[in-house]
């Protein structure tokens, strides 16, 4: 708004009078201004409303837009409340609290340009957690969920265009995945050998040996009932899933691709064992469970993860989650000659691609082999 008691004497040769005016903030909350020039308090004004004419045309915000970042925060996740998953959701509410909203929630919308997100970025870099500073896959949440609010933002014209740089500006890490542990014979041996004991292995020791044995992923394991379990012709039907971070099972799997697991004598074996066990000893399973608590309920994934390591490490093993059973399910199939389709369709990728790109580096060097049929073949013309 045009404040004319604001016009003050100017230091220019060519103009008498000068007009500051706020057009929005730095990172950290500096004023951001600018001036118009002119020689009567009419042409101030003019010039006042051409330069405001020409921040909206050119400028990525709007400049009478005066509602904080977090209004079209809260507004984004309410329109994304049901056309998501829950436990994404979550996950985004959760990366706001944390990442986003200590720096962005009384900012005006408008105030946050290419240059502040640049100078937020290069700060999240360094922020550090537990002693490691935050994986490219949390700045990728925390881009995914501002790119989010600024489209929200555009969509009810507070914006004109979304102001996050481009990714070669924001110059985020590479994603430095740690090298998971993978198990040799010996490694499975020592499981296997626990694993007798039916009373002593506890009661999610055979999440453990169907992530190895089946591939299967955690959600579908613990969201697992006996009704899609067919012990006779040895195969798992995988139809439903624990949401991740919740106690809710869902009709519907990962991909939107419902599989049929095959699986051999001894995994049959097992899940015949661990039937008759609960049935002996589980007093409430009112889901038919495969793994409930002790009160019927799905186990929570990360207590798991909690019983696996303690197991790892009272065996004297590497350390695996229970999604780096899958991992190492595939790695084996792939390390003892199996093509990567079988792979692909036993863990349920819906394109060879993914299991090619992330397995690839475990495809034995197989050139010497080639040579050699070369040599046998051909070796004797010449």
């Amino acid at each position: 708004m045009f404040d004319k008691s604001k016009i003050k004497p100017s230091t220019k040769k060519n103009a008498k009078l000068e007009y500051r005016f706020d057009v929005g903030k730095y990172y950290g909350g500096k004023r951001k201004q600018t001036r118009v020039y002119g020689n009567s308090d009419k042409e101030i004004y003019e010039n006042y409303c051409a330069e405001i004419k020409r921040l909206e045309e050119d400028s990525i915000f709007c400049v009478n837009v005066n509602s904080s970042f977090s209004y079209y925060l809260e507004k984004y996740f309410k329109s994304k409340n049901g056309n998501i998953e829950n436990s994404t959701l979550v996950r985004y509410k959760r990366i706001a609290k944390s990442h986003i909203l200590p720096i962005f929630e009384d900012v005006k919308i408008n105030d946050i340009t290419p240059l502040v997100l640049k100078k937020y970025f290069d700060d999240l870099k360094e922020v550090e957690n537990r002693g490691k500073k935050l994986a490219r896959k949390t700045l990728n949440m925390v881009k995914t969920v501002l790119n989010g609010v600024f489209d929200f933002a555009i969509i009810e014209g507070a914006i004109k265009r979304n102001p996050m740089p481009e990714n070669k500006i924001l110059c985020l890490p590479k994603n430095n995945k740690t090298p998971k542990n993978i198990w040799v014979y010996k490694d499975y041996e020592t499981l296997l050998t626990y694993g007798q004991n039916i009373k002593k292995r506890g009661r999610y020791y055979l999440v453990i040996f169907l992530g190895l044995f089946t591939g299967m992923r955690k959600g579908e394991i613990i969201g697992l009932t006996w009704d899609k379990v067919d012990l006779e012709n040895q195969i798992i039907y995988v139809e439903q899933i624990l949401e991740s971070g919740g106690r809710e099972i869902k009709n519907d799997v990962k991909e939107k691709r419902y599989k049929q697991v095959p699986i051999s004598s001894f995994v049959k074996k097992e899940l015949v064992r661990h039937k008759e066990f609960q049935k002996q000893n589980q007093k409430k399973n009112p889901l038919n469970l495969v793994f409930p608590t002790r009160t019927g309920l799905p186990v929570i994934e990360n207590y798991v993860n909690e019983v696996l390591n303690k197991m790892c490490d009272k065996l004297e093993l590497p350390r695996l989650t229970v999604h780096g059973t899958r991992h190492n399910h595939v790695t084996y199939g792939i390390q003892n000659g199996e093509n990567i389709m079988t792979m692909t369709q036993r863990v349920g990728h819906s394109d060879p691609t993914i299991t090619l790109k992330t397995y690839s580096h475990y495809i034995p060097h197989q050139q010497q082999g080639f040579i050699d049929k070369l040599d046998e073949h051909f070796g004797h013309l010449i």
